[in-house]
């Protein structure tokens, strides 16, 4: 999936050039963006996004609640069908992101 670039605090990637004489070069950078939309996704509770209501993870429900391994893969795996966001495109990435809570997808 290629799209706009985010940084660490899900702003803009933004990297400005100057050229030889003196202009504004570079902008906005693009790129292979899968598991930064993967990331956003999952960290949306449903009802965040207005163009989608459905779309979101609801993650932060289980955060002082009862972990049940099975229901957590299966809100994860929805969330990102949702987004049209391939598992397998993106599982390798997440499973390091997510590895300290030894969740596997």
């Amino acid at each position: 999936m290629k799209g706009v670039l985010l940084n660490e605090e899900n702003d803009l990637l933004i990297r400005v050039r100057r050229g030889t004489d003196g202009k504004i070069t570079g902008g906005l950078l693009v790129g292979d963006n899968a598991v930064q939309c993967a990331g956003l996704v999952l960290q949306m509770n449903q009802g965040e996004l207005k163009e989608d209501p459905i779309i979101g993870a609801n993650l932060l429900r289980n955060i002082r609640g009862k972990l049940n391994r099975d229901k957590l893969k299966n809100q994860i795996e929805v969330a990102l069908t949702r987004a049209n966001i391939r598992i397998e495109d993106v599982k390798n990435e997440l499973e390091i992101l997510i590895n300290k809570q030894s969740i596997s997808l």
